[in-house]
């Protein structure tokens, strides 16, 4: 069951990329030498469901190292680190894939896979898409971001969109926060 469903997912992820559709926050680019750090805000229904702090570190021009830590509340807190792998970099188009792994601060860990999409639409906007599946885990597997970035200067972006925590129920919410490239 499992593989059925981490394949159906890539094979939805691969449709909507092709359609110019997407999802996420984080960013799909790899730039070598260029670190970014990005603070955003999840809510749904006037409650604040999660906050998040993510950074990205390019290692090479082809290998990069993401990391997202997400304060749910006081007891519950999740750090991801990824291992990004640049799959496509064209000027308006970039697919990168991620492979990590899922700790709560509780003990509890898990290996995951993901791929991150990039479309830029103008010069100020691009469209984010993502998702990441959780291994060995028997529900709510799942986790994606759907948003955009405006450019508001060279190194400062505003980003918003709608984010689901893998392996969590009712994390979903929309999410707005900045983006620095250091």
């Amino acid at each position: 069951m499992k593989k059925k469903i981490v394949i159906f997912t890539l094979v939805m992820a691969f449709m909507l990329a092709n359609t110019s559709m997407s999802w996420a926050i984080q960013q799909a680019e790899i730039r070598q030498g260029k670190d970014s750090i990005a603070y955003n805000v999840q809510k749904l229904n006037g409650e604040i469901k999660a906050l998040n702090l993510e950074g990205d570190f390019g290692l090479t021009p082809t290998l990069g190292v993401s990391t997202n830590f997400s304060y749910l509340n006081d007891d519950d807190n999740i750090l991801d680190i990824n291992l990004k792998l640049k799959i496509v970099d064209e000027y308006d188009f970039n697919l990168t894939g991620l492979v990590g792994y899922h700790t709560r601060f509780n003990g509890e860990g898990k290996n995951q896979i993901g791929m991150l999409f990039s479309k830029r639409q103008s010069e100020f906007v691009n469209l984010n898409a993502g998702f990441n599946v959780l291994l060995d885990q028997p529900h709510d597997s799942l986790g994606y971001e759907v948003g955009a970035d405006y450019m508001l200067s060279n190194d400062w972006f505003l980003e918003f969109g709608f984010k689901k925590i893998a392996g969590e129920e009712d994390t979903g919410g929309l999410t707005f926060g900045l983006r620095n490239y250091l």
